[in-house]
């Protein structure tokens, strides 16, 4: 595939590893970043810039994509070739937010559904059309405590009369309108775009 330019929507941890995706501003697709070293994901060292940042959510960055190598479950897998990555700006100006508005989803399911799981058997069934949304939630609370020994952190959210509840690792220090003293869900006002990640 080549070089490519990504924003970085999700930066999370995968087994001990990171699991990296954004949408492809060559391709304007999802891509979820892989490597043939830890099956699925990547590893920290093979997330950090040449300054040993890791790359975060709503950084631009520059790498090098090989084949595509989706399954049923996680159709925008792609292979990332070893090729540091490059810094290239933050996703941050106005026309940026008009891109992200703009990629939300419409529909009235997340991923095909509306709860927090998918069955092994449906998706055997019916591959996956896309396991990566970007969605705008009406109502965003997070929920964070620590489990062995590991922050855990879930956004629980309504987009509809429906609530939906997904699992988020977003990565970053201070997840927003944490209530710290009793780990308990805090309610966002007018949550902005939330990454949707099966």
């Amino acid at each position: 595939m080549g070089l490519d330019r990504i924003v970085c929507l999700a930066n999370s941890y995968k087994h001990d590893n990171r699991c990296v995706a954004g949408i492809s501003l060559v391709t304007k697709k999802w891509v979820r970043l892989v490597s043939g070293d830890v099956p699925g994901c990547l590893t920290l060292q093979q997330t950090c810039y040449a300054d040993g940042k890791e790359a975060g959510v709503l950084d631009v960055f520059e790498a090098e994509l090989g084949n595509g190598c989706g399954s049923n479950c996680h159709p925008e897998d792609v292979f990332v070739m070893k090729r540091q990555w490059h810094p290239v700006r933050r996703f941050d100006q106005p026309s940026d937010v008009k891109f992200l508005v703009a990629n939300a989803s419409q529909r009235p399911t997340i991923l095909q559904g509306y709860g927090d799981r998918v069955t092994a058997h449906r998706v055997e069934e019916t591959p996956m059309s896309r396991s990566l949304e970007l969605i705008c939630p009406e109502d965003l609370w997070w929920w964070v405590r620590e489990e062995k020994g590991k922050r855990k952190s879930r956004a629980i959210f309504r987009t509809s009369p429906t609530p939906a509840i997904t699992s988020s690792s977003c990565g970053c220090p201070r997840p927003p309108a944490v209530c710290a003293s009793c780990s308990a869900p805090t309610p966002t006002s007018k949550a902005g775009p939330t990454i949707a990640n099966r």
